[in-house]
């Protein structure tokens, strides 16, 4: 009857060993970088230009780099400089970014308008923001309607900045 107690205690300490030991615990490390907010500042307006309609539509596209070229019944005009868009973009050291910029707008002059859509920048949509500093030029394709209305046609569009 003794070695049967006994046979029971070691049972009973074996079970509640491998009980306490079914069980653990491990602390883990936490972590959080704070960024600084991006930004974005629209430093040069995008700019086509002096262009003349005909009777056919055309279109007048100014590329990233400044670069003007008219297709079909748009004829460039001298006068007004065509010029890329230019945003400073600022934020994190080193950090990367992408751009979103907009599919179609309108520019406007009464109630005449012109869309404007195949918006591409220089940098494919993204950046690094070199010493925490960024150059973002925008082109864009402007479509000029058959005998489009003489006017100076004004509009906005948005882009907007975020970080990888």
């Amino acid at each position: 009857m003794k070695n049967l107690s006994v046979v029971f205690a070691l049972a009973f300490l074996l079970i509640t060993a491998a009980a306490a030991t079914a069980a653990d615990n491990i602390d883990s490390n936490s972590h959080a970088q704070i960024l600084t907010s991006i930004a974005i500042t629209n430093e040069v307006p995008l700019e086509f230009g002096n262009i003349v309609a005909s009777g056919s539509a055309g279109t007048v596209t100014v590329s990233p780099a400044g670069v003007r070229a008219a297709l079909l019944g748009a004829t460039l005009a001298s006068g007004t400089t065509a010029t890329a868009a230019s945003f400073t973009v600022t934020g994190d050291a080193d950090a990367t970014y992408t751009a979103t910029l907009p599919t179609l707008t309108t520019i406007d002059s009464g109630a005449d308008s012109m869309d404007v859509d195949t918006y591409t920048s220089a940098s494919t949509g993204s950046g690094v923001l070199l010493l925490g500093t960024d150059t973002l030029t925008v082109g864009a394709k402007v479509h000029v309607g058959i005998s489009q209305a003489p006017g100076s046609y004004t509009g906005t569009f948005n882009v907007s900045v975020n970080y990888n």
